[in-house]
């Protein structure tokens, strides 16, 4: 709707500046293959400026899909006429992918789609409470809450190794009693048969002697299907 003034004629030929007083730009993260949508058009491939290995999956490639391509495509798009409105990304198999902006203005888009099923939240949910047992090192029982959260860790894999990492540490914290209010999934996928991550918000209240704390804290967990167990091999804070 913006008026253009003509700044040349020349006889019948006029020419009309393009009265463009600031450009927008956006870099959109999404997993490989994936097709991203901006303000309703296709970004074309030719906008990818790299990749990156997606990183949370980087222990878990021997129970990945050889064709999986673990990794995300960067798009760059510079010199928007128009302020970015909508962004969208859809994987290969036409499901629509869960997405972020940044504080940067920046968008992220992750495999997080599908419905986890109550079996595995069941399992996410014993999970994470051995995690707070474990990490808040509740009772003073160090000893029994490493060996209860062995069980859904896989042998020397990166979660494996940073719990047993942090039970020198452990052992010198305060005895607490600790709860877990409640664990949320806010995503969910498979990757092929042996492997699914899921992102979780775990609410939870430690207390010791000098009173009560409750805290939000957010992960990604990656399981993998060791045998017929499905057993944690990463879990990194979000």
């Amino acid at each position: 709707g913006t008026e253009l003034l003509a700044t040349h004629a020349d006889g019948e030929l006029y020419t009309y500046a393009m009265n463009i007083t600031e450009t927008y730009d956006v870099t959109i993260t999404a997993p490989t293959g994936a097709e991203v949508v901006l303000n309703g058009a296709v970004v074309p491939e030719s906008y990818i400026t790299g990749t990156e290995a997606y990183d949370l999956l980087s222990g878990s490639a021997d129970y990945l899909p050889e064709d999986l391509a673990a990794e995300v495509s960067i798009y760059t798009v510079n010199g928007l006429l128009s302020p970015v409105e909508t962004v969208t990304a859809t994987a290969a198999d036409g499901k629509a992918l869960a997405g972020s902006q940044g504080e940067d203005g920046n968008w992220s888009f992750g495999w997080g789609t599908q419905t986890i099923p109550s079996n595995r939240k069941e399992l996410v949910d014993e999970y994470m409470d051995a995690y707070l047992s474990f990490s808040a090192d509740e009772g003073d029982a160090t000893d029994y809450n490493w060996g209860v959260i062995q069980g859904y860790l896989l042998y020397e894999g990166d979660a494996y190794e940073r719990c047993y990492m942090a039970l020198d540490g452990l052992e010198w914290t305060r005895s607490s009693d600790a709860v877990l209010n409640s664990v949320d999934v806010i995503s969910y996928a498979e990757f092929g048969e042996e492997c699914f991550v899921v992102r979780v918000t775990m609410n939870s209240t430690v207390s010791r002697a000098n009173g009560d704390t409750t805290e939000e804290n957010t992960f990604d967990v990656v399981f993998v299907l060791d045998g017929e167990e499905w057993l944690v091999e990463r879990m990194e804070a979000v």
